[in-house]
């Protein structure tokens, strides 16, 4: 390997270490504010939904997201599961409601009410296994920013 070869490797490794480190950061901060808000539940794990919220999403997965991600949500050929464990990958519900009012339908982002959005993620928090609670899921961000997502025991 020849010399401007490596010092080229050595930077592109010092570039993606940064990057790691920046996200890592992000995480952990998000998560920290989790643990130390007083704005309700901090875990899904404590009931965030209820079960009218969750049939609301039904409807709305049906209607708008089982076209790419099948009827059981597992996934089709061009989209992936959006129940169990492969879906969470933010650290607070902020990131999952951001991510997908942000990105879905993927031919027509942000085209949902933030209400149907949040409907959504409860039928989603549901079909997981997550249990229903006695208040609904607001569609704010601030405070699903509270809310962490943890996995099933």
């Amino acid at each position: 390997m020849g010399f401007r070869r490596g010092c080229y490797l050595i930077s592109v490794a010092v570039v993606y270490a940064a990057l790691a480190s920046s996200a890592y950061s992000q995480i952990s901060a998000s998560a920290n504010k989790a643990k130390t808000t007083n704005l309700g539940p901090i875990s899904v794990l404590q009931g965030v939904y209820t079960m009218e919220q969750a049939n609301r999403g039904q409807l709305v997965i049906a209607d708008v997201c089982s076209k790419c991600h099948g009827g059981d949500l597992r996934g089709l050929d061009f989209a992936p599961a959006i129940t169990g464990k492969l879906w969470w990958r933010s650290v607070t519900l902020s990131g999952l409601f951001r991510y997908v009012s942000n990105y879905m339908p993927w031919n027509a982002p942000n085209s949902l009410t933030r209400q149907q959005y949040i409907d959504t993620i409860a039928y989603m928090l549901w079909f997981t296994g997550y249990p229903p609670g006695s208040e609904e899921l607001p569609p704010d961000t601030s405070l699903l920013d509270s809310i962490r997502v943890e996995v099933l025991p």
